[in-house]
């Protein structure tokens, strides 16, 4: 019976039935790099938002500023570079992994390197 079979070949790549997601998934390396680029994108934005808007306005509420809006004001202009910006915890203690609202990449952690007057400094500044 073919009815399990998942993999469908066409001229050009293969195709993979994915029974979780109930959609096909190309093998065609354009295909694979597009839809990462989409994921790269969207994590990469909700990491500049550090744990989103309602948390931004908390703050900027009790008159203080994000930890990249310092970031801004502190380093020379452009010269500040981020390291795991992307990074998320792994903590399975306390239901964690199941509630979407602690996953934000970077962790509550701003980590770069940059420069204050033309003199090279490490930052590590709390969300």
């Amino acid at each position: 019976d073919d009815d399990d079979d998942t993999t469908t070949t066409t001229k050009h790549h293969i195709l993979h039935n994915d029974p979780t997601n109930s959609h096909l998934i190309s093998n065609d390396p354009s295909t694979i790099k597009r839809h990462f680029r989409t994921r790269l994108t969207s994590t990469k934005q909700t990491s500049l938002l550090g744990g989103g808007h309602a948390r931004i306005a908390k703050q900027h509420a009790r008159g203080s500023l994000t930890a990249r809006e310092r970031i801004d004001l502190l380093f020379d202009d452009q010269s500040f570079r981020e390291l795991d910006a992307l990074v998320t915890h792994r903590c399975q203690d306390f239901g964690m992994q199941e509630d979407e609202s602690t996953i934000i990449p970077g962790d509550g952690v701003v980590v770069g390197h940059g420069l204050i007057h033309g003199r090279r400094v490490e930052r590590i500044d709390l969300l």
